[in-house]
């Protein structure tokens, strides 16, 4: 399963928690909005023009900051259930990380001003891989042009077929 922006969290928690408990093959969040709350921070950081002194490397302006927050809560409804959300994703659950059966992805761009760096940093920690597109914002790491990110998503996928198929045909001899 895969996802761009606010699909890339949702991407991610289907990895983190299948509805069914079955792992998926991979689960991969391109600029994903894989923390709610920490990106809800970064954005009234941006409306207070306080950013770059909160550590952010990148800000969107006042205008396109107070549009995505209210996008983002308009969804969310609350700062408790970004907080949810959030810490839903903190940890990888049995199905992610590193020995988990679901191969998980990250990919991020250094410009992206609408989800930054710093707002994927807990996922990062547990993500089996991290792509990290240099100078690219926050479509570009996700659409067209599609040469920057399309051939390393592809080989991200081929291994995590290829790792599916190694457990089921090791299943099949252990049975």
């Amino acid at each position: 399963v895969a996802g761009g922006s606010s699909g890339g969290y949702h991407a991610l928690i289907l990895g983190v928690r299948p509805p069914d408990d079955e792992p998926f093959a991979f689960a991969a969040g391109l600029a994903p909005v894989s923390d709610p709350a920490r990106r809800a921070d970064y954005l009234c950081s941006c409306v207070h023009g306080r950013a770059a002194a909160d550590g952010y490397s990148v800000h969107l302006g006042r205008g396109k900051a107070v549009l995505m927050y209210l996008l983002q809560i308009s969804y969310f409804r609350s700062a408790r259930a970004m907080r949810a959300a959030s810490t839903a994703l903190a940890t990888p659950g049995k199905h992610c990380g590193v020995d988990g059966p679901t191969r998980t992805l990250l990919q991020i761009g250094t410009a992206d001003r609408n989800v930054p760096a710093q707002v994927t940093a807990p996922v990062r920690a547990w993500v089996s891989q991290t792509t990290v597109l240099e100078g690219l914002g926050h479509l570009a790491a996700f659409g067209p042009p599609f040469e920057p990110w399309l051939p390393g998503f592809v080989s991200f996928v081929l291994e995590a077929a290829a790792a599916l198929e190694r457990g089921a045909s090791a299943a099949q001899q252990a049975a």
